[in-house]
C-alpha cells in the first residue's frame, strides 16, 4: 500500500483533532452548556458585545441595563434589536445632545418623516443650528429643495449666532453664495475683541475675494487684516506680517511692520528709499549696536545722504568715521568740529592717543584755509605723542609740518632700546 493511500485510510479511521483556533463554536450550543442563571447572564453579555442580535436576549439586556447608567448607544441598540426603534429614539432624545443619532434611527428604522419630526421636536425644545442642518439634509433626500434651502439658511444663521463661524462659512459656500461667505468672514472679524483673531478672518475673506477675482475687495480686506495685526500687542508670526504688508503694497505700513518685526535695518532702508529721511533717522536713533549703525550709515552714503551718514556715525560713537565722511563729502568744518574734542580733551591715561584724529583735523584745517590752525594741531600732536613715548608718531607729524630735523630726532628716539 502506498504512503498516500495509507494516510487516506488513517484519516477515515482516526479523525484529525482540530485545534482550539480551527474549531467553530455555535453560540446556542455553548449557552446550553451553562446553568440557567449563568446562561441568562451570558445571553445579556453576548448582546452587549455584539455576538448576538437575538431579540429575546436584547430585551433581557435592555431590562438589565435600564437602571445601570449604561451608555446611550448600548441602550438604544438593545431597543433596536428587540424591535423597538421608538424606544431607541426616546433614549437618544432623553440625552438632549444626541438628536442626530435619534434622527438617524428614525430614518433607518421608521421613515424619513419620523426623522424630520425628531428634529422639529428638538428645535421646539432648543433652537440649535445643527438641527436645522439635519433637517436640510433630510429635505434634500426627499427632493424638497424649497424647505432644504430654508433650513440651510437657518443653519448658517444659527452657526454664526453660536460663533461657529467657519462652519457657517463652509455651509454658505456649499449651499449659498460666495459673496455671502465673504460677508460672514467680515462680520466675524468685526465681532472679534482680539485683534489677531480679527485679522485671521479678514484675511480669510480676502482670500475668498481673491479666489473669485474681486481683487479690489481682496486688497481692502488684506489691509484691514494688516491694520488689525499692527494693533495687536503681540507678534505671532513676523514673516506672515511682512508678507501681508507687501501684498497690501503700502510702504509706509511696511516700514512700521519691519519695526514691529524687529528688523530696523529693513525699516530704515525702506524709509530712506521712500524719502522719509526724518523717519529713517528716527529709526537709527532707536538702535544702539555700532555694527548695525555702521551698515546703515554706509547705506545712507550709497543713497546720497552724507549728512545723515555723519549723524548716524556720531550716534553710534564712531566719531572717526563721522569725521572722515564729513571731510570726504565736502564738510571740512564739520570734520574739524568732530576732531577738536578728541585732540584737546585729556583722558584717564593721558591725552587721546589716536593719531588719526590729528591727521583728519590737520587735513580739515588745510581744506578750509586755516594754516595757522593746521600748525597748532600739528604741534599739539608732536607734543602729546612725545609725552606718550610714541616718538615714531611724533616724527610723522614733524614731517607733515616740514620740520625734518625734529622728525629725525624723534626717529632716533624711537630707535633707542628699552631698559
Amino acid at each position: 500500500m502506498t504512503a498516500l493511500s495509507l494516510r487516506s485510510v488513517i484519516g477515515r479511521v482516526i479523525p484529525r483533532v482540530l485545534s482550539a483556533q480551527e474549531k467553530r463554536f455555535d453560540l446556542e450550543e455553548l449557552l446550553d452548556l451553562l446553568p440557567p442563571d449563568a446562561r441568562e447572564a451570558a445571553e445579556i453579555g453576548a448582546v452587549r458585545v455584539g455576538m448576538s442580535k437575538n431579540p429575546h436576549y436584547a430585551a433581557k439586556a435592555s431590562d438589565f441595563y435600564a437602571d445601570k447608567e449604561s451608555g446611550y448607544d448600548d441602550r438604544a441598540r438593545f431597543e433596536i434589536l428587540k424591535g423597538n426603534p421608538e424606544g431607541a429614539i426616546a433614549i437618544y432624545e432623553e440625552g438632549h445632545f444626541f438628536m442626530d443619532q435619534a434622527a438617524e434611527i428614525a430614518r433607518d428604522h421608521v421613515g424619513i418623516q419620523r426623522a424630520i419630526q425628531v428634529y422639529e421636536d428638538a428645535i421646539k425644545r432648543k433652537d440649535v443650528a445643527r438641527y436645522h442642518e439635519g433637517l436640510a439634509r433630510l429635505y434634500e433626500t426627499q427632493g424638497d429643495d424649497a424647505n432644504a434651502k430654508k433650513q440651510w439658511r437657518r443653519a448658517i444663521a444659527g452657526y454664526e449666532k453660536e460663533r461657529l463661524f467657519d462652519r457657517a462659512a463652509d455651509l454658505e459656500r456649499k449651499h449659498g453664495t460666495i459673496d455671502k461667505v465673504i460677508e460672514i468672514y467680515v462680520r466675524t472679524a468685526e465681532s472679534m475683541e482680539n485683534s489677531h483673531n480679527g485679522a485671521v478672518y479678514y484675511q480669510k475673506g480676502a482670500e475668498v475675494a481673491e479666489e473669485i477675482g474681486n481683487h479690489e475687495k481682496a486688497l481692502q480686506l488684506y489691509e484691514k487684516a494688516l491694520d488689525a495685526l499692527l494693533d495687536d500687542r503681540f507678534l505671532f508670526d513676523a514673516q506672515h506680517l511682512i508678507d501681508l504688508a507687501k501684498k497690501v503694497g503700502d510702504n509706509d505700513k511696511l516700514i512700521t511692520v519691519y519695526e514691529k518685526a524687529s528688523q530696523p535695518q529693513e525699516a530704515y532702508k525702506l524709509a530712506l528709499q521712500e524719502g522719509y529721511t526724518d523717519r529713517a533717522m528716527g529709526i537709527c536713533l532707536e538702535i544702539g549696536v555700532s555694527e548695525e549703525l555702521s551698515t546703515m550709515a554706509k547705506f545712507a552714503l550709497d543713497k546720497g545722504h552724507a549728512e545723515m551718514a555723519i549723524q548716524i556715525y556720531e550716534h553710534a560713537g564712531l566719531d572717526k568715521d563721522a569725521a572722515r565722511t564729513a571731510y570726504q563729502y565736502g564738510n571740512p568744518q564739520k570734520a574739524l568740529e568732530i576732531c577738536q574734542p578728541k585732540i584737546d580733551t585729556p583722558h584717564e591715561n593721558g591725552y587721546f592717543s589716536d593719531p588719526d584724529y590729528y591727521d583728519l583735523a590737520m587735513d580739515a584745517a588745510f581744506k578750509i584755509g586755516d594754516e595757522a590752525g593746521r600748525q597748532i594741531i600739528g604741534q599739539k600732536a608732536m607734543q602729546r605723542f612725545s609725552v606718550l613715548g610714541r616718538f615714531d608718531v611724533s616724527a610723522q607729524f614733524a614731517e607733515r609740518l616740514g620740520d625734518f630735523e625734529r622728525a629725525n630726532t624723534y626717529k632716533m628716539l624711537a630707535s633707542l632700546p628699552k631698559m
